[in-house]
C-alpha cells in the first residue's frame, strides 16, 4: 500500500484520491467523532467535509506504520489551525492551532483499504482549539 500517496491526497484534502485507496464498499470510522462513512462518495465527502467544517489547512503526518498482507496500523499527527466554524457539530472557529496523535487501524483487500478506522484523543483536539479547559495534569 502507497502510504505516502494517501498522506499526500489527505493533505491536498482531496476526497476522491483519498477514496481512490480503498474498495468500492470500503468503510471509514472516526471514532471520536462517532461517524461512519461507507463507498468512495460518503469517503470523499468525509474528507471534504473536514476542509469545509474545521480546518482549511489540517495536515496528515504518517509517523510509522505497519502492514500485513490483509491488516495495517498507522501512527500519525492531524495538525492544522481551527480556522474554520462547523454545524455539525456546531463549534465555532477559534483560529487556534492544533496538533494530536492518533492511529488507524483497518483491513486490506486486492491491496486496498476494506476498513478504516481512526483513533485519537478528542478532549486534546478540543482543549488545543480552545473548547475545552486543558485537562488536569496536561502539559501546558
Amino acid at each position: 500500500m502507497d502510504w505516502n500517496g494517501y498522506c499526500e491526497a489527505t493533505n491536498r484534502h482531496d476526497g476522491a484520491a483519498v477514496a481512490s485507496f480503498f474498495t468500492g464498499d470500503g468503510v471509514y470510522v472516526d471514532h471520536p467523532l462517532g461517524q461512519r462513512h461507507q463507498g468512495k462518495a460518503a469517503i470523499a465527502g468525509f474528507i471534504e467535509w473536514g476542509e469545509e467544517n474545521g480546518s482549511s489547512d489540517f495536515q496528515l503526518t504518517l509517523l510509522d506504520h505497519f502492514e500485513t498482507v490483509d491488516r495495517y496500523t498507522l501512527v500519525w499527527d492531524f495538525s492544522g489551525t481551527h480556522d474554520r466554524s462547523s454545524q455539525d457539530p456546531p463549534l465555532p472557529a477559534t483560529g487556534k492551532k492544533f496538533t494530536v496523535r492518533g492511529v488507524s487501524v483497518g483491513s486490506l483487500e486486492g491491496g486496498k483499504i476494506k476498513e478504516n478506522t481512526d483513533y485519537y484523543n478528542m478532549v486534546e483536539l478540543l482543549s488545543q482549539i480552545g473548547m475545552l479547559p486543558a485537562p488536569a495534569g496536561a502539559d501546558g
